[in-house]
């Protein structure tokens, strides 16, 4: 049974830079754990995929969310976004790859997923270990 010891969440406004500040947010939470290099990366690609999801310019904002549980990290992003990506489908749209970054997401963490929640879509990914 994996114990919740601590469940943040930031909301950023939905810039290019912002992207930098979900990874530091990710990796402050989860720093001395065994998956911190790669809760950082997922923290990225998911904002950054939040990021093509919402609309441009306005007041769009987008949140992350980290779950820190004994042996297990769950890290969501939220946008108000119409695009719902599923993990399993086509792992990269377009000539300039866009989504390899999600494909590389679902290749680091034990589990991933996607889903609409009212009228938010939330992207999600877990990473596990062993706790000592």
């Amino acid at each position: 049974m994996h114990e919740l010891i601590l469940d943040k969440s930031i909301s950023l406004p939905a810039t290019d830079v912002m992207v930098g500040t979900a990874r530091r947010f990710a990796a402050g939470i989860l720093v001395g754990t065994p998956v911190v290099a790669d809760a950082e990366l997922i923290a990225s690609e998911l904002a950054t995929n939040a990021l093509r999801s919402v609309p441009a310019g306005g007041d769009a904002e987008f949140t992350v969310r980290v779950r820190l549980s004994t042996g297990l990290a769950r890290i969501e992003v939220r946008d108000e976004g119409p695009d719902l990506w599923r993990p399993g489908a086509d792992q990269v749209s377009g000539d300039d790859g866009e989504r390899y970054g999600l494909a590389m997401v679902s290749l680091l963490a034990s589990r991933f997923g996607a889903r609409r929640d009212r009228a938010e879509h939330v992207v999600w990914a877990e990473l596990s270990w062993q706790p000592r």
